[in-house]
């Protein structure tokens, strides 16, 4: 932020929260951020040339993300049509008025200016490279299919498979790059199979080798155990009041068996049924018990994130990202997809179950290696942004296992996801300009 030269009439003052901004570490808006700040704002008087000064506190509650103040000048229109003059006054009824501002990550509104999403599937990789390969599963915001996009175009592709994901955050966070290979999660590449026969993501190929790897535990480990720069990031382990594996930190599974209550049991394919199991669910329930009982199996995975995220600070495994954090944070990001959007009904919105997971995610979202794996713009953001990639390439699978839950899940669940997307706007806290208000 410049110091300007001239302030009159009424004025905003804007400061930009980035990596540069001293006020980046506070960035958390969650319920029981602690921050103060004390704005002290001088000016030489015009008329007196007399310096005068104003000071101000602001704490957390008086934050407003994604607003601005109204503009209180205004031109007196009904002058000028009567052959007069307008003259500008200023307008003391719009004195609490915030105006809503679009919210957006700057890298990625260029990243779509500059049209540079690919459209097709990436050409059959070499049989050898000196250069890691990972086969990733790509989704669209739209297939052009009037079921589900109704007469919305057919759009570029961005990285969506979760499990291929946390091996390529594995890489990344490591220091290790890789080769990108995609296919169409729905309308695959044609030599995906050649790869891996069961048609999944994640698939491997290490550096100087014609095999490819499959399972994404089988490539982590396969990769902890040969690669050096994986085998260190493999040591970075979260303290003792830290535990569990990563199944202890997954609530994705949770959120897919959410997703398939409203499926019928009858034609439900067999998954329905092994989550339901999976989770404690008992034949004779309906649905909606079946729903009540997997909503506290989900939030006790949450809790678990909240109570090591308490205890340990950032990321799981301490100041920085470890292992542990790469293979769990995709799927993270993937249960607050389904919950956010409706798909999987969580009872609640997820930033009040889990605030400390929420900043997480966002925090991760910041570094390098999730803009490289992810691209960018993929996060949450202020205002729980819902990824409309993820979400549509969700709705494909739910639409083809249990087509009847279409019209009662799978529409309004997109229906959302799109308007989030074309409003990227957070609800103002009505403040007043005189009791405090700070915008950021």
């Amino acid at each position: 932020m410049g110091e300007p030269g001239t302030v009159s009439g009424v004025y905003n003052i804007t400061h930009k929260i980035d990596e540069d901004s001293p006020l980046y570490r506070y960035g958390s808006t969650t319920k029981g951020a602690i921050m103060a700040l004390q704005v002290i704002f001088t000016a030489l008087d015009p008329v007196y040339q007399a310096e005068v000064c104003a000071k101000i506190s602001y704490t957390s509650e008086n934050f407003v993300f994604g607003h601005r103040f109204g503009d209180m000048m205004r031109v007196d229109n009904a002058s000028a049509a009567r052959g007069k003059r307008a003259r500008p006054t200023l307008d003391f009824s719009c004195f609490e008025e915030l105006v809503e501002v679009p919210e957006y990550w700057e890298e990625e509104e260029a990243f779509f200016v500059n049209d540079s999403l690919p459209m097709e599937n990436s050409e059959r990789s070499p049989k050898v490279s000196d250069k890691i390969g990972i086969l990733i599963g790509f989704g669209r915001a739209s297939y052009g299919d009037e079921a589900l996009d109704f007469d919305l175009p057919k759009t570029g592709m961005r990285a969506e498979c979760c499990f291929a994901l946390s091996v390529a955050m594995s890489l990344l966070e490591a220091g290790e790059d890789y080769e990108e290979y995609r296919t169409d999660l729905g309308n695959k590449a044609v030599w995906h199979k050649d790869v891996n026969e069961k048609l999944e993501t994640p698939a491997l190929r290490m550096a100087n080798q014609e095999e490819w790897l499959a399972g994404t535990d089988n490539i982590i480990d396969t990769l902890a155990a040969s690669n050096p720069l994986v085998r260190e990031l493999a040591k970075i382990k979260p303290p003792d009041h830290v535990n569990g594996t990563n199944a202890y930190y997954e609530p994705h599974m949770t959120a897919f068996a959410l997703g398939m209550v409203h499926a019928n049991p009858e034609t439900a394919p067999p998954m329905r049924g092994f989550l339901f199991k999976k989770f404690g669910c008992e034949p004779e329930w309906d649905k909606l018990r079946c729903e009540a009982h997997i909503q506290v199996k989900a939030r006790e995975i949450l809790e678990r994130w909240e109570s090591a995220l308490a205890a340990q600070g950032d990321f799981l495994c301490g100041s920085a990202p470890g292992f542990l954090d790469c293979r769990v944070v995709t799927k993270l990001y993937l249960a607050f997809q389904l919950f956010e959007s409706g798909l999987a009904n969580l009872g609640a919105p997820f930033r009040s179950i889990a605030p400390l997971a929420y900043d997480y995610v966002n925090r991760f979202a910041k570094r390098d290696s999730w803009k490289r794996a992810f691209g960018p713009g993929r996060g949450l953001g202020p205002n729980s942004k819902i990824d409309i990639v993820t979400v549509r390439t969700i709705c494909n699978k739910f639409a083809m296992i249990a087509p009847e839950i279409v019209d009662e899940v799978v529409i309004p669940a997109l229906e959302k996801a799109r308007k989030k997307k074309s409003e990227r706007k957070r609800k103002p806290k009505l403040l007043r300009r005189n009791s405090a208000a700070l915008c950021l």
